[in-house]
């Protein structure tokens, strides 16, 4: 992944994240279990920021990696 495809990424979570406030400003009048879902909604986002600083931590070693291979013996 490249700075801008993370750069992209973060934008598009930081408008879900924004987009779920929004509907969890709105849910306090509803049943518990839709409060529940719309909470579950934000620990996915939170899981998929991980997912990608994860992914461009491997795309960084892969990186590494690849320079350093034609220098081994």
């Amino acid at each position: 992944m490249n700075a801008k495809t993370i750069n992209n990424l973060d934008r598009g979570l930081a408008a879900r994240d924004a987009a779920i406030d929004i509907l969890e400003a709105g849910v306090s009048s509803l049943s518990g279990d839709m409060a529940r879902f719309i909470r579950g909604l934000k620990v996915n986002t939170n899981l998929d920021e991980n997912l990608a600083a994860r992914d461009a931590a491997i795309d960084s070693l892969r990186a590494r990696w690849d320079k350093l291979k034609p220098k081994l013996p």
